[in-house]
């Protein structure tokens, strides 16, 4: 056994799976929704390296269905969530509660002028997808071009997709929406929400289900802008594929969807399960997390996630540590800090997050080589990066700050930062073959 000590959390987090340990709302917690695109891009984050790994000599055979049909919602109301719990799907019921709205119709209207562009996405997903594993060989089609893959109750025609020699299938439903999130000024944001289902063409089945809600991080929209401008929708339907095409990529890794499809085309040996691999390494490794006065812990049910945060400032404060493993088996062996703080500083700018450049790092105590990087948060307040490595493990903490005075908070609890930067203990354990 060694002990490792070092200063940062890593991870970026996960509100979507965070449960209080003790009897807290997790709504009492924080307004974590705007981070919702972070999420996923650092939940799997080692997995980009490891299936880039996979041998270039092999092509998974992947049809992807886009069914852009149901643009365009609106939604006048203040939650973007339906009332059943179907995390990520748009009020669409807002479209009938308001249709005698001269803002939803003005709204509605301009879909008039979108209707050659809600099927473009189809174009990228296959240069996106094929980027992020050139093992995947990926043919993508909307709907309307494949209806012979659908029955009359729009259901896959399996029988025909195992004519065609179609072995594993994805159908992506999107709706584009807007919806106000600022009511008092009467402010929009585009949202995109994904309904993801994978299909086994030869046991007629679904492997999986994900639903995934994007919101384009560029700006709040004053309504007279949106009718003067239509550009806007298309822009920011456009600036959603990358992290869309990404955020759908890892979670589909993530739940072994890829393993899963390989077993149907004889390529297990290329396409690894992802769960076991970091179900193994999970085991390899303990984090000891300092008792800090006045704080509390969350569980992620993430080995490699962490999150802690004042009682008193939950919903203004919180710290978030991920563990990745730089590790041959993960294709990332000797990966240097600097290279991953770029990595990650890439990946939160392709989403659409702005690196803050212009603010001053605010000092802190830390015991070891780091590197310290800021983003803006969309509603103001910032997310303040510490990236550190230590032997074979990259630790990063994020502190998120969700105020606009958020030196204010960050003043407050700097002492208590800097003491889970210091005092967390990572403990290794032998590996042995």
């Amino acid at each position: 056994m060694k002990a490792v000590l070092f200063k940062k959390d890593f991870f970026k987090f996960t509100f979507y799976f965070i449960k209080r340990k003790q009897s807290i709302k997790p709504k009492k917690i924080m307004n974590f929704k705007f981070l919702y695109l972070k999420h996923y891009l650092i939940l799997l984050a080692a997995l980009f390296f490891y299936t880039n790994s996979i041998s270039q000599n092999t092509k998974l055979k992947v049809l992807v269905i886009v069914n852009g049909e149901n643009n365009l919602k609106v939604d006048l109301n203040n939650t973007p969530f339906t009332g059943g719990g179907l995390l990520g799907v748009l009020i669409s019921q807002s479209v009938q509660n308001n249709l005698n709205d001269e803002k939803s119709k003005k709204l509605i209207s301009l879909m008039d002028g979108f209707q050659e562009y809600k099927f473009k996405h189809a174009d990228f997903i296959k240069s996106n997808y094929e980027k992020l594993n050139q093992s995947i060989d990926a043919t993508v089609k909307n709907k309307n071009e494949v209806t012979k893959y659908f029955n009359d109750k729009s259901k896959l025609n399996f029988d025909t997709l195992k004519q065609d020699n179609w072995q594993s299938v994805i159908v992506i439903d999107e709706t584009l929406g807007f919806f106000r999130e600022n009511l008092k000024e009467d402010k929009f944001v585009i949202y995109l929400t994904s309904v993801i289902n994978a299909f086994d063409v030869e046991k007629k089945k679904s492997l999986e289900k994900i639903v995934l809600l994007n919101k384009s991080p560029r700006k709040l929209y004053h309504i007279d802008e949106i009718f003067s401008d239509k550009n806007i929708l298309k822009e920011n339907y456009a600036s959603l594929y990358p992290n869309v095409d990404n955020t759908t990529y890892y979670r589909l890794l993530g739940r072994d969807v890829f393993h899963n499809f390989s077993k149907s085309q004889k390529l297990e040996d290329s396409f690894h399960s992802v769960k076991k691999k970091l179900k193994e390494y999970s085991n390899k490794f303990e984090l000891k997390l300092p008792e800090v006065d006045k704080w509390s812990s969350f569980n992620t049910n993430n080995s490699f996630s962490f999150v802690n945060a004042p009682r008193k400032d939950k919903a203004n404060v919180a710290l978030i540590t991920s563990i990745e493993l730089a590790i041959e088996e993960l294709g990332q062996k000797d990966m240097t800090l600097e290279e991953f703080s770029a990595n990650n500083i890439s990946k939160l700018s392709n989403a659409g997050f702005e690196i803050d450049l212009n603010s001053e790092k605010p000092k802190m105590n830390i015991n070891s080589e780091n590197i310290v990087y800021i983003i803006n948060l969309p509603k103001g307040g910032k997310s303040i990066f510490v990236d550190q490595k230590f032997d074979e493990y990259i630790i990063s903490r994020e502190i998120v700050l969700v105020q606009k005075d958020y030196m204010t908070f960050f003043d407050k609890y700097k002492l208590d930062i800097e003491k889970y930067l210091n005092e967390t203990y990572l403990i290794t354990k032998s590996v042995t073959n």
